[in-house]
């Protein structure tokens, strides 16, 4: 594994409970994500049509997007075809995301 390069442009998006979306800048196959919010939040990704579900507080199989926890940073593998990212909170909570795209980890 070879470490995060950091692009030279990065992406805020300010969640909100209405679906969110942005082009993500830069390219590559990873992209990092930092909650720097107080609230959970849900993201997707995919092309320009891409939606975030928010989840609820029930068990079930399939319920929301994926979740990025409050402070959370994590990286993760996302297809080269992925050209937006999609962001939601439940209720009437709000979060800031940081978004960075590129290679490695």
């Amino acid at each position: 594994m070879s470490p995060f390069t950091f692009p030279p442009v990065n992406s805020t998006i300010a969640v909100t409970a209405s679906n969110q979306r942005i082009a993500l800048a830069g390219s590559g196959n990873t992209v990092v994500v930092k909650n720097a919010g107080l609230t959970e939040c849900f993201v997707a990704v995919g092309d320009v049509t891409v939606v975030a579900t928010a989840g609820g507080a029930t068990t079930a199989a399939s319920d929301g997007s994926f979740s990025i926890l409050p402070g959370e940073i994590a990286s993760y593998t996302i297809p080269l075809s992925a050209t937006h990212l999609a962001a939601i909170c439940a209720g009437s909570g709000t979060t800031t995301l940081r978004i960075a795209r590129g290679e490695g980890v």
